[in-house]
């Protein structure tokens, strides 16, 4: 038997349904991918975007796991990036590429008309240029904070952070 008075048990009650009715309705709350406070836009996305280097460190295919390594076999963190202008390079597999790239909306970006140096190596290094160049085309979306850059696009994410050396 409880030791408060019936008025004071109806309350306690109450509470526990109310509240475990706001744990269930919460519980499958998702955070919206690509919407963080700590978001950057505007002038500071791309002063941040092109004052950075940038290096790869995961790339998220539609299978939704992210991976350190890509198709090639190559681990995603040798390919560095710099958004420089209106150019985009990139280094790490053979050859170094470089193509154009804007911001043509809020979060939106395109690149396009890569071009690459023409050195022969193995196959796997080889088949990486075509990798990134082949993920690049397909972003069309972007997220970047003081730490780090997502590129979005309907199937995959790539995900870059700082780098201490320029592609």
């Amino acid at each position: 038997m409880s030791k408060f008075p019936p008025f004071l048990r109806w309350i306690q009650g109450a509470l526990l349904v109310s509240s475990s009715v706001m744990v269930t309705a919460c519980a499958g709350i998702q955070a919206t991918p690509g919407l963080e406070a700590s978001s950057l836009s505007g002038d500071v996305a791309l002063k941040k975007i092109t004052s950075t280097n940038w290096k790869l460190v995961t790339v998220q295919d539609g299978s939704g796991i992210p991976s350190a390594r890509l198709k090639s076999g190559i681990a995603a963190n040798h390919i560095r990036l710099k958004f420089d202008g209106n150019l985009l390079k990139f280094s790490g597999g053979c050859n170094r590429t470089f193509g154009n790239w804007s911001l043509p909306a809020r979060d939106a970006i395109t690149m396009g008309n890569f071009a690459a140096t023409k050195k022969v190596c193995v196959p796997s290094l080889m088949q990486t240029d075509q990798e990134i160049i082949g993920y690049l085309q397909q972003m069309s979306r972007y997220d970047v904070n003081d730490k780090r850059l997502r590129l979005l696009s309907d199937a995959q994410v790539l995900t870059l952070v700082e780098s201490s050396s320029a592609p």
